[in-house]
């Protein structure tokens, strides 16, 4: 979630570590140094690959993307997609966020703040989410049938 919201693929050894030492102390029943989580991260599941002797990258951007949409659904930081619901580089994340949970504070996120990025995921988000409240959905018919872009 953290590389999310900082806008970033790719991290240092170094900014891995800060990112999940509280988190990997708390799960993990043994010291376990981050260097030593992220090596067997890579190495077991190939989730994150090696750029170099100190950069990490996800291998995909989707596996990042759903991460963040689980950890968003666990911390529950819905805001935090409502906030960036104009920003594509939150797209991904949205979609697999809404196909697991009620989608309506999402829907009227795009409503209040109409643009074609907005619109179009609220589009998907109805087509592939879990739930929406039938107002919310009527309100977005409404504004989908009167023309969006004359508001």
């Amino acid at each position: 979630l953290e590389l999310m919201k900082r806008g970033i693929r790719e991290f240092s050894l170094a900014q891995g570590q800060e990112i999940i030492k509280s988190s990997l102390a708390a799960v993990a029943k043994t010291e376990v140094k981050p260097e030593d989580f992220f090596e067997n991260i890579e190495k077991i599941s190939g989730l994150l690959t090696k750029k170099d002797d100190s950069f990490y990258i996800f291998a995909h951007l989707s596996f990042q993307e759903y991460l963040a949409s689980v950890q968003i659904q666990e911390l529950n930081q819905e805001d935090l997609l409502i906030q960036n619901i104009n920003h594509n580089w939150w797209a991904e994340t949205i979609r697999l966020y809404a196909a697991k949970n009620d989608i309506s504070n999402l829907i009227l996120a795009a409503i209040n703040n109409p643009n074609i990025t907005s619109i179009s995921l609220a589009m998907d988000c109805l087509e592939e989410g879990k739930s929406c409240s039938p107002e919310v959905r009527q309100r977005f018919n409404q504004l989908w049938i009167q023309g969006w872009e004359n508001r």
